[in-house]
């Protein structure tokens, strides 16, 4: 895990590995996208990543944290999986929020599952992942700073994580244009 800070904005990068924020599946939403004649450029290597995010927005903190596997194909289509918790889920105290929000894991809300579902379904990352099997089945979630707008962030952002060369290791550097042009949609989509 690598972590990062810009300011009072702070981001936890799990690359090749994910955090312990599994959680046991109520539904899996499918989204089948039609992505033709990109394929997974000869990559054949399941790839994994997560992302937790702290950012400041005047006197509010918004939380987040979400997690994805990658299964490349040859051909065919995108297809994404959003796995839905139960609620409540058990509490996770070592997030990057620490005692201004009470954290716990899953994705037991529907705008949440939203929120990744615009963020997927808005990016440009998704054409450079290709064909194969996105599934986010790994998440975090606060009380009281979790919104859909964090999440679309955030799955756009994984997705373009995804679609990077593997490397031991991400750059800061790396890590904004993933997540500067994710950002910036977000705002478009939501309008703030």
């Amino acid at each position: 895990m690598i972590e990062y800070a810009s300011g009072a904005n702070k981001t936890r990068v799990w690359w090749g590995d994910l955090p312990d924020w599994s959680y046991e599946g109520r539904d899996t939403i499918r989204l089948e996208l039609d992505i033709q004649g990109l394929s997974s450029r000869g990559r054949t290597e399941i790839r994994c990543g997560a992302l937790e995010m702290s950012i400041v927005r005047g006197s509010r903190v918004l939380y987040g944290g979400l997690g994805a596997t990658f299964l490349p194909r040859e051909t065919g289509s995108l297809m994404v999986e959003i796995v839905m918790s139960h609620e409540p889920e058990q509490s996770w105290p070592d997030s990057l929020a620490g005692r201004l929000d009470t954290i716990n894991k899953g994705l037991p809300h529907f705008e949440y599952v939203i929120g990744v579902c615009d963020g997927v379904l808005s990016s440009e990352n998704k054409y450079l992942l290709g064909s194969g099997t996105l599934r986010f089945a790994w998440a975090t979630y606060g009380a009281v700073g979790s919104s859909p707008w964090i999440f679309h962030i955030l799955s756009d952002s994984l997705a373009g994580l995804l679609a990077q060369e593997w490397n031991e290791t991400i750059t800061f550097e790396e890590l904004k244009s993933v997540i500067g042009p994710a950002n910036l949609r977000a705002r478009r989509f939501y309008g703030n």
